[in-house]
């Protein structure tokens, strides 16, 4: 029959036939109706699993952001230990002295105490304390990390700033004259004296340290040679530039041991004693210059350290 489809079940044994006639409109109806109802089903479930996954990316996310909130909090606390240590170190620099740190007891409790949270901060511990905090949001976690790279750029600076005060303060130390030039006596002090040549009042620009002839004489800071020759008067003449406005100079040598522009280290023998030049013995002219002029080597002669012969600028 046209616009018809018979199916006919012929079952095994006796049972009658069975069929089932249907027009080729209620097929297509049938067709099209499971065809809408299964794309909405697979629409549906497109839906539920795009909707699980945004929501496990989304708690993924919320981890990962509490986390990263929580390494800011704790690269916060450790600046902050960082700066605790800065300032204790920089105010034991201040005391100036070895013997200074060593005996005080606590230099930090004596400092004033002050200082405060940001009313940010204040705000932020407000909504801990009620409860109303769920977490860092991403603009609180960029300021943190903002705040801790400057934090962190302020700390290196420190660093630097300390490391190369304590690198001057070690180059001072070793270009500043301290000790003896040689083993022997003063003869002639620094300033006004009788001239044991002409007899005659004159001022006396250095030490004379007499000895034996040949002995050692040393360099009492590290520097470069920038004279080393005859000079009239001096003799045999060593002269080292050591840098931040000293120089040491030695005269009356019977021989020299270094040349000019090479490098000198303290106590390293830059000749032996003599008689050369204007001398009435063996000894050794020594002196001490500091930005051009001539100052008294004696207390550099009995110096230990900075603190004996001058106050240098406290960091």
């Amino acid at each position: 029959m046209a616009g018809y489809l018979t199916i006919m079940v012929v079952p095994h044994g006796t049972t009658k036939p069975r069929q089932l006639t249907l027009t080729w409109s209620f097929l297509l109806f049938g067709a099209l109706t499971w065809i809408g109802l299964t794309g909405w089903a697979v629409y549906v479930s497109a839906r539920h699993i795009d909707y699980w996954r945004s929501s496990l990316t989304t708690q993924l996310l919320n981890l990962k952001v509490a986390y990263l909130g929580s390494e800011v909090h704790k690269f916060n606390e450790r600046i902050d230990e960082v700066k605790e240590v800065e300032a204790r170190l920089r105010h034991l620099l201040q005391m100036g002295s070895r013997e200074a740190i060593i005996q005080t007891e606590d230099p930090w409790s004596s400092r004033t105490g002050q200082g405060g949270p940001t009313p940010e901060e204040t705000v932020r511990l407000q909504e801990v304390l009620l409860g109303t905090i769920k977490g860092l949001s991403w603009t609180q976690i960029q300021e943190d990390l903002a705040r801790l790279r400057e934090n962190a750029q302020d700390r290196l600076d420190d660093y630097k700033e300390i490391t190369g005060w304590i690198s001057k303060e070690k180059r001072l130390f070793h270009a500043t004259p301290m000790g003896w030039p040689t083993i022997g006596r003063v003869t002639s002090h620094f300033g006004l004296r009788t001239s044991p040549l002409t007899h005659m009042l004159d001022f006396h620009t250095g030490i004379d340290i007499a000895g034996n002839w040949g002995s050692p004489i040393r360099a009492t800071a590290d520097g470069i040679v920038s004279f080393s020759g005859w000079e009239e008067g001096y003799g045999k003449l060593v002269i080292i530039n050591h840098g931040f406005g000293f120089s040491s100079l030695y005269g009356h040598m019977s021989r020299i041991l270094v040349k000019g522009g090479q490098t000198i280290y303290r106590n390293q023998v830059i000749g032996l004693m003599g008689a050369t030049g204007h001398a009435t013995g063996p000894h050794c002219h020594y002196e001490v210059w500091r930005y051009g002029k001539t100052i008294n080597p004696y207390t550099y002669m009995l110096a230990q350290g900075l603190k004996n012969v001058q106050t240098s600028k406290k960091f």
